[in-house]
């Protein structure tokens, strides 16, 4: 990846809808050869995907929550990991060190439907020890752009 190719991948991380044409453009590039190396990063999995960013409180999904889960087990599973990751409102699964083995990220509509997942979803796998849980109260930053820099 060269410098050209960090250029290409700032300007789609601010809008993924960027013409080939515009890039080009800013980069004083022809547009063939920046869709050409668009189409490489794809292939090289660089580029993953292009998603729409919804506006979560719109959808009636504006209460975040952190949970941090404690297992029985000495290191993750496999299958919790999955279990977790197919949860509707679980947006982010990590794992992590620490006293905790997981970390998620939820989006809900109320403490209602979270006090719900918690007890009736989460609460029910067999190797969960103990959760923590934490309410955002604002959301500051979210979606960031990474910053790239050549190898």
């Amino acid at each position: 990846m060269d410098s050209l190719d960090i250029k290409i991948l700032d300007i789609l991380q601010k809008n993924a809808r960027t013409p080939n044409t515009e890039i080009a453009k800013e980069l004083d590039r022809v547009p063939s050869a920046v869709l050409e190396r668009i189409k490489r990063l794809e292939a090289q999995g660089i580029i993953k995907q292009y998603r729409a960013l919804v506006d979560a409180k719109s959808i009636n999904l504006g209460v975040v929550a952190f949970v941090m889960i404690q297992t029985h087990a000495a290191n993750w599973s496999d299958s919790i990991g999955d279990f977790l990751s197919d949860i509707a409102h679980v947006e982010e699964v990590h794992e992590v060190l620490g006293e905790e083995s997981y970390l998620l990220k939820l989006r809900v509509s109320d403490t209602d439907a979270l006090s719900d997942i918690l007890k009736h979803t989460i609460g029910t796998i067999k190797d969960i020890k103990v959760t923590k849980t934490i309410l955002a109260v604002k959301q500051i930053k979210e979606h960031g752009d990474y910053p790239i820099i050549s190898e």
